[in-house]
Order: C-alpha cells, then sequence, then structure tokens
C-alpha cells in the first residue's frame, strides 16, 4: 500500500511539472509578437503533449475504472495527439530548416492526411490500435489488435515518419549555423531518436510478440517537456526567451541616438526620429539605412565592432538623403554567438546629392560667405532666383538660416 502510495504520488508530482511546463511555453510562444512558422507548430506540439498527458491521467484513467466503453471512447478522443505529434514532429524540424522544398512540404502534408485519416477511423470506432484497455493494480495495459491490416498501417506509418523526421534532422549538419543552434539541434536530434524510437516504434513490435503491454509513451512526453524546458532556458530555442543582454539594452534608456536589432537586422528599440519622425520598431534595419545591407550582414557574420561608418538614409517628407555615422557594436550572448547589433549614431548630415546641381552649386557659395547678389553674379541670374532657390534649400534641409544650414551639411562631399 505504501509504495502504491508512493507511485500514486511520483505520477502526479511529474504530471504536474510535464503540464505546466507545457502551459508555461505556450503561453510564452503566444506572447511573441514576430511569430514565425516554427512558433506555430512547437505551440500545437505543446497542446497536443499537454492534452494527452492530462487527459490520460486525469480523465482516462479515472472514468476507465469506474466505466470502461466511456473510457475507450474518451481514450479514442485523445488519440489526436497519439496520430497527429509525429507529423507536427516533422514540420517542426522542416520548418527549422528556414530553406522551401516542395518535396519535402508535399510529404509533410501526405502525413498530415494519413494521421487525419486514421483519427477520423478512430473516432468511428475502427480504431487501428488498442482493442481494448485493462487497469490491473492500477496500471493500465494495452491490448492491440495486432492481426488488423490497420494495425501494421499504422506501423508503418510512425517508422515512415520517424526515419523522415531524423532524415530531416540530419540535413541541420548541410548547413552553417551558430554554435548555440548546433548544440540546440544535436541536443534535440539524440532525443527524438531516443524518445520516439522506443515511444513510437519499439513498443509496436512489443506490441506484436505481447498484445497486452505497458505503455510509455505518455512517460515519454514528461522526459520531452523537461528536454523543451532545458534548451528553452538554456539556449534560447525560438527565442522564447529574451537573453540578459536584450533585457538589459532594452530597458535602458539612451542619451545618444541608437538602434538595437536583432541579428535578422529587425529594429527592437530605437530613439530615432529625424527620418520622417516615425516609429521603427519591427521595420528591417536595411529598409532605413538603403546601401547598408551588404556591409551590416558582414558585419552580423564576422562579429566585429566597425566605428564612423557612413550609412544613408532617405528622408521621404524632405525628398533629401542623410548620411549617418554610425558606431556598431555587435551584440553576443555567452556562447558568443551574435545576438543582434548596437547602433550608436554619433553624427547626421544632409547629403549634397540631396540638392539639384544649381541648389549645389548655391551652397557651396554660401559655404564660402557670399551674399544673394554675388551669388547671382557668380552664377549670371538673377537676385529673385537666388532668394527662391535658397527657400527650396532651406525647407528640404528643414532649416531656418544659412548658419543652420551650413552646420547641417558640414564635411559632406
Amino acid at each position: 500500500m505504501n509504495n502504491l502510495f508512493f507511485y500514486l504520488i511520483l505520477n502526479i508530482t511529474i504530471t504536474s511539472l510535464a503540464s505546466l511546463i507545457f502551459i508555461f511555453f505556450m503561453i510564452k510562444t503566444l506572447l511573441i509578437k514576430e511569430k514565425e512558422a516554427p512558433h506555430w507548430v512547437f505551440l500545437a506540439i505543446c497542446f497536443f503533449s499537454l492534452f494527452r498527458i492530462t487527459n490520460f491521467y486525469l480523465i482516462i484513467i479515472p472514468v476507465l475504472k469506474e466505466n470502461e466503453s466511456i473510457g475507450i471512447l474518451l481514450y479514442r478522443i485523445q488519440t489526436a495527439t497519439f496520430f497527429f505529434l509525429p507529423s507536427l514532429i516533422a514540420h517542426m524540424f522542416y520548418s527549422l530548416l528556414y530553406k522551401n522544398d516542395k518535396k519535402k512540404l508535399l510529404i509533410i502534408l501526405f502525413l498530415y492526411v494519413i494521421s487525419l485519416c486514421f483519427y477520423i477511423s478512430a473516432l468511428i470506432g475502427f480504431y487501428p490500435t488498442a482493442r481494448e484497455l485493462k487497469i490491473v493494480n492500477n496500471t493500465i495495459y494495452f491490448i492491440n489488435n495486432t492481426t488488423s491490416y490497420i494495425y501494421k498501417s499504422v506501423i508503418i506509418f510512425f517508422v515512415f515518419s520517424y526515419i523522415f523526421s531524423i532524415y530531416l534532422i540530419f540535413n541541420f549538419s548541410r548547413i552553417k549555423m551558430t554554435a548555440k543552434d548546433r548544440k540546440i539541434i544535436n541536443i534535440i536530434q539524440w532525443v527524438y531518436i531516443i524518445t520516439f524510437g522506443y515511444g513510437y516504434i519499439i513498443q509496436f513490435f512489443i506490441s506484436l510478440m505481447s498484445p497486452a503491454f505497458f505503455s510509455l509513451a505518455p512517460y515519454l512526453l514528461i522526459f520531452l517537456s523537461i528536454v523543451i524546458y532545458t534548451i528553452s532556458k538554456y539556449y534560447n530555442f525560438l527565442k522564447i526567451y529574451n537573453t540578459q543582454q536584450f533585457f538589459n539594452l532594452v530597458n535602458e534608456n539612451f542619451t545618444v541616438t541608437f538602434i538595437i536589432t536583432d541579428e535578422k537586422g529587425m529594429i527592437i528599440k530605437s530613439n530615432l526620429n529625424t527620418i520622417d519622425n516615425i516609429n521603427y520598431y519591427g521595420k528591417s534595419i536595411y529598409s532605413i539605412f538603403n546601401n547598408s545591407e551588404v556591409v551590416i550582414k558582414t558585419i552580423l557574420e564576422d562579429g566585429k565592432i566597425v566605428k564612423n561608418l557612413n550609412l544613408i538614409s532617405f528622408n521621404h517628407v524632405n525628398q533629401i538623403e542623410i548620411s549617418f555615422t554610425v558606431d556598431i557594436n555587435p551584440i553576443r550572448d555567452k556562447f558568443q554567438d551574435i545576438l543582434g547589433l548596437f547602433l550608436v549614431l554619433t553624427d547626421c548630415r544632409i547629403s549634397l546629392s540631396s540638392f539639384s546641381k544649381r541648389e549645389q552649386d548655391i551652397i557651396n557659395y554660401l559655404t564660402q560667405g557670399l551674399s544673394y547678389k554675388e551669388i547671382a553674379y557668380e552664377l549670371n541670374i538673377s537676385y529673385n532666383t537666388v532668394n527662391s532657390h535658397v527657400k527650396n534649400i532651406y525647407k528640404k534641409a528643414n532649416v531656418n538660416d544659412r548658419n543652420e544650414l551650413l552646420d547641417s551639411i558640414n564635411h559632406i562631399k
């Protein structure tokens, strides 16, 4: 009796822990603003895993003890988790590759269709796996219909899903990635091979030899939840956590003009408001600095600090180019992988190329200190024409007088 009580408490504890982990990561994933395909698939995996664990232990087993037929019906309903998890995991591995491949995508869609067919057959009564569920000494046993062709087709389906998923995992070896991402993939790879190799392959062959067997699949999902928590917490899998470096930077108030980006060049925070006076959060750094893509991608790859870099931006309001002097500092994590960039804008000038040839000539003479009449004489145009050009120049540059203009275009060639 004491042993039974101990196992009951242990079972409740690890089930609750795994459930809380899946709930936690579902919430964290939902709170991510810029979700990508892996986030949605991961969310579905967490939901189905949570549903399988909680429904199995908290609902199916208690009901099965009281009413076997209702318990089996509830078990059939929750088999969505059983059939769709292999397809979802294969889909997540595919989406993590960030490489469109129509053939692989068609295979994944095929797996989803097969999963749906098996699930529908289970709901209408042609359950392809467990023929009967029995509870002996508070342990649930599955009695499988191993002679059924549907049952054998399920085995083929899972074996194929398993091999295809492993194939997708090993595709990562051909991809250039950071040390941290490589560590994550290695952990996922071996946990998947061991966990689902037993849970979805070996268990089927065990059932062929012994139709009545004890299933470890729910416990393997609990183990999976702990692995997911580990790689998410310590390696920031799918960027569910904000790293400490980003947390400190995003919450810091700087007196200098700055931009913080992630490793893809998407702006996370900025106090830059001199270009069109708009909010740049969520925009690409490359869309602001038109000539920056090559140089910034090089910095993201090399991870070197760059000082006094000249970047050009276009002000759509005044139709002028603005030249920025920028210091770029890579943001690194504990693995020395680059998480993003911290850009400090040390100077801001108007590019002479923003003005017409005539306006550039007038600016040149204004720089030399000539009066409007002297400029008119040098260019052989009227005083009023010079005055009109100067007004247009001031309007473009958003200044009020000659001194402000000369300050705004100083040192620009």
